[in-house]
Formats: structure tokens, sequence, C-alpha cells
């Protein structure tokens, strides 16, 4: 499946990539360029006040953030604790500077001052693989879909949820392909090591399958796969180039508020977030953000993914330790950052 000498020159930069991630400093886009983030999710603890639907709003327009999915979750087993897009765009125009300029079920346009970003409609639904079986590791093949330009998506099965967003037009994306999160086992820490393990040769065969029979990306970085798994990123890069599959990249932010263990010593609240808007994305041309309201939501949906397929390009890295560690790995173990 892969060139050994491409694959190891691509997991040598991802690996460099992670140990600049601890050191200050973002590399800076060009001003011909805009951010394009498609798998983001809000914590509902970080959106809850005035205060914080201020900090959070204008946060993505700091981070120079042209164009931002704010992503919930379709899980096996419901759970509420990140913002839905819906949720979202409701609180814009209370927050002091910002106006919306346009908006429907699927897009927002919201603008401060001369600058704006562009707010979409996402999920991450849970799939299973039909026919998969049970491994040592793992209890399925499960796949995430991130989705935009959808209506609604319920199918379980991979197969009947990539032709149910079919159906609706949707942008599908195979989420941290190279990371298969179905651990075995039912404790918790264990759980989430053993899940996020490379996927074994049967199943990039069923991805390779999946792409040659549906019009998905794949995630070519995706930054909270780190530390372990900062290498599956550059895995996914070489297989999709290979074969000619198309690429994005985003944060997969996992954003909830600064522990205590930091905001005792005087770190903000909103540290964890700040850390994660804007940190990793695709860059397009900037002219993939201007004139837009006089499209629907599903035509500017349509133009960013015209401009990711032709133009589209990687920026930022893997999450540091930290980051990763407060956001990440925070929900298995609480217990550590108290």
């Amino acid at each position: 499946m892969f060139t050994i000498p491409i694959f190891a020159l691509e997991v040598s930069k991802d690996h460099l990539g992670f140990v600049r991630a601890h050191f200050p400093g973002r590399e800076k886009i060009s001003e011909e360029k805009t951010l394009v983030d498609s798998h983001f999710h809000i914590g509902r603890a970080l959106f809850k006040t005035e205060e914080d639907y201020a900090a959070v709003v204008h946060t993505f327009f700091d981070a120079r953030v042209g164009m931002q999915t704010i992503s919930e979750y379709g899980l096996f087993n419901s759970i509420n604790h990140v913002v839905p897009y819906e949720e979202f765009v409701a609180v814009l125009p209370k927050v002091a500077g910002i106006e919306v300029s346009f908006s429907d079920k699927y897009v927002t346009i919201a603008k401060r001052g001369d600058e704006q970003v562009v707010f979409i409609k996402g999920i991450e639904v849970e799939s299973i693989l039909e026919g998969s079986t049970p491994s040592i590791l793992r209890e399925n093949h499960q796949i995430h879909i991130a989705a935009e330009g959808f209506d609604s998506l319920h199918a379980s099965g991979t197969h009947a949820l990539l032709e149910e967003g079919q159906r609706q037009g949707a942008y599908m994306t195979i989420a941290h392909p190279f990371t298969v999160p179905a651990g075995k086992t039912s404790i918790p820490i264990l759980k989430q090591l053993s899940a996020f393990l490379p996927p074994s040769p049967d199943e990039i065969e069923e991805l390779y399958k999946i792409a040659k029979e549906f019009p998905v990306f794949f995630e070519g970085l995706n930054a909270g796969n780190s530390l372990w798994m900062t290498f599956t990123n550059s895995a996914v890069r070489v297989f999709a180039q290979k074969h000619n599959f198309p690429l994005i990249y985003n944060t997969d932010a996992h954003t909830r508020p600064s522990p205590p263990i930091l905001t005792r010593h005087g770190v903000s609240k909103y540290w964890l977030f700040k850390q994660q808007v804007g940190s990793a994305g695709t860059l397009v041309p900037q002219e993939t953000t201007k004139d837009l309201e006089s499209l629907t939501g599903k035509e500017i949906i349509e133009k960013k993914y015209e401009a990711i397929t032709n133009t589209g390009e990687r920026y930022g890295e893997v999450s540091n330790t930290w980051v990763f560690g407060f956001s990440v790995a925070a929900t298995h173990l609480e217990f550590l950052i108290k």
C-alpha cells in the first residue's frame, strides 16, 4: 500500500512538526490565502454565559479563520456535551461587534467590521462497516464520517450512511481514517489506548473500496492524532496520494475550559480553546470567501470544496502534548487534571 521512502519522509516531517508545536508562534498565513477548518467541536462547558459567547466568537476572528465548521456528534450513545451549529449561530447577533449578513440551515456569515468568518453546520457520525468482524483489539471496524451540507444523517452502517449523505448532496470526509476508534475492552483508559491504533491491512483495503465507491475526502491531518498517533496522518496522506483520493486537513478540536490545575495558577479559562482555534486546517484562495451573500448555503459549501479539491494546502501540525492531554485525552483522565 505504501512507498516506504516517501512514507518515512512524511513521518519525519510530522514528528518534526510535533516538536515545533511545543514552541510559541504559528506559521503566518499569506494575505492571498484563507484557512478553513471542517472538523471542530465546541464543548458546551465553554459556551454558557455572555462572556463565553463573546470570547469564543471573537477568537475565531482573532485567529483569522475564514471558514469554520461547527461539528456536533452523531454517536451511538447520545451525548450533549458539544454545541451544535444552530445553537452557536443563534447567539451571534447577541455578541457585541458582530453582525450576521447571511444565515440559513447550512451556513452563517458573520462580520466584525471588515473581517468575516463563515460558520458551517457539521456533524461527526459514528458508523460500523457492514460485515466487519471483531479482531484481537477491536470490536468492529468503526469509521467516523464528518459531513457538511446534509439535512439529517441517521444510518448506522458505513455504506448506508454514505448513501444517505450522497442522496442529500452532502460533502463527506473519512475522519482520522487510520485511527480506528473501536477499542475492545470496557476499561476506559485501556479502551482509549487500544482504539487509537492503526488499521489492519484488511481495514485499509475496505477504506480503499469505500473511496472508490463514494466521493469522500480523507483527513490527511487530524491535529488530535498526536503523540503515538502522529504517524497515522502521514500514512493517510501517502495512501490517498498514491490512489488519487482527495485530501482535507482539520483540527478535530475537542474544546473545553482550561482545567483547574491551570486556572488556579492564573491561566485563562479560554487558553486551551485559543490554542486550538486556527492551529490547523486547509488553506484555500482568499477569493473563496468573497461575495458569498448572493449564494445559498449549499452553494457556499460547494464553492469551498471546489477550492479544497483544486488548490487546498495543508496548514498546521498535530497538537502538542499539553493540548492533547488537556483536551482529547482528558475525557478519560479527568482525575489527573483536577
